[in-house]
């Protein structure tokens, strides 16, 4: 006799800035959210004279600090994706302030841009998961 269970929605919530990335787990119905991931990127909070290996590369416009946060954002991208191919969410809300959102999802590939629904376009990286709940809706 099989039943059909439907299993809930794993919602991601990914809240990240250049620097500092987070991802949480949310379910329908259940006010707390669980920390899943913590990601670092230290290097783009460093002064562009702290990254630079040579004099920078003007011709591109490209700032170290910069080209540390394009590279963030797309180990990010590819984090999510490789979790998109486990299975491991459903739904994705993503949380950064408006540049590096950009960049971000510049990064990522259709599939997880797919799973989107909806981003908040402030940095609140910094603030704790109850906090967090007060200023982000993720469920209907």
């Amino acid at each position: 006799m099989a039943t059909n269970v439907e299993k809930p929605i794993r919602t991601w919530i990914l809240v990240a800035d250049g620097a500092e990335a987070r991802i949480f787990l949310s379910y329908p119905g259940e006010p707390k959210w669980r920390e899943l991931h913590d990601f670092k990127n230290p290097q783009s909070r460093m002064r562009g004279v702290e990254l630079l290996e040579g004099p920078p590369d003007m011709d591109k416009g490209d700032l170290p600090r910069d080209r540390e946060e394009v590279g963030f954002a797309h180990r990010l991208a590819k984090y999510l994706d490789v979790s998109l191919s486990r299975n491991t969410y459903d739904r994705l809300f993503v949380v950064a302030p408006p540049r590096f959102l950009g960049e971000l999802r510049h990064e990522l590939t259709r599939q997880v841009e797919r799973r989107i629904v909806d981003c908040l376009t402030q940095d609140l990286v910094h603030l704790s998961p109850r906090e967090l709940t007060e200023h982000v809706q993720v469920h209907p």
